[in-house]
């Protein structure tokens, strides 16, 4: 068997090239069925138009259409939940939410001989850092604001994913004062947990 050289491979592709556009009548011409694009200007920004048309069409379509996948029982709370049972465990699945979740039993304060979990404290609340257990082997990590008075509720504030928690609650820079919401909300009484993204 003889091997062929690369310039042999390029000689015998181009000899095989040159012989289908001499004996192939059709190249350039319609496939069967179809017919020359005729259609001008911007494709790309007419495809993406078409693609929302459509996208808004079926957006309005699924109000109607949710409606027959769902029966819901006002009758009470329990009646509610035991109602869209099915619905809620076919989202979870959907979504990829299939794993048991560990059972919260608070928040595990994160300090060590050199440095206590207590990261800041103001005369309204204090600043902890924290863990909790979500999935087996899996937790998550973040700072609690926790008022010195009784909490008016809790709250979960999440950052932007550029964000540290840090920076979200001002005690470190890349957050204006205006918006940092964790921080304003602990000054109006609120327990506020601020979850480290990845």
């Amino acid at each position: 068997m003889t091997r062929l050289t690369s310039s042999r491979w390029w000689a015998a592709g181009l000899h095989t090239f040159v012989w289908l556009l001499a004996t192939t009548p059709l190249i350039g011409q319609p496939i069967a069925g179809t017919s020359r694009l005729s259609e001008q200007g911007d494709l790309a920004a007419k495809m993406v138009a078409g693609i929302d048309r459509f996208l808004l069409r079926a957006a309005d379509a699924s109000v109607a259409e949710r409606q027959q996948r769902w029966q819901r029982d006002y009758s009470s709370a329990d009646t509610y939940a035991s109602s869209v049972a099915a619905n809620r465990k076919r989202f979870r699945k959907i979504i990829g939410v299939v794993d048991e979740r560990v059972p919260f039993n608070g928040f595990t304060l994160v300090g060590t001989t050199h440095q206590e979990s207590l990261v800041a404290s103001t005369d309204r609340y204090a600043v902890h850092a924290v863990r909790w257990a979500t999935l087996p082997g899996v937790h998550g990590e973040g700072l609690l604001l926790e008022p010195k008075t009784t909490p008016a509720g809790n709250v979960i504030v999440l950052p932007d994913a550029d964000q540290s928690p840090e920076a979200a609650v001002g005690l470190a820079p890349g957050v204006g004062s205006e918006t940092q919401f964790a921080r304003r909300l602990a000054e109006s009484g609120y327990r506020v947990i601020v979850p480290v993204l990845i």
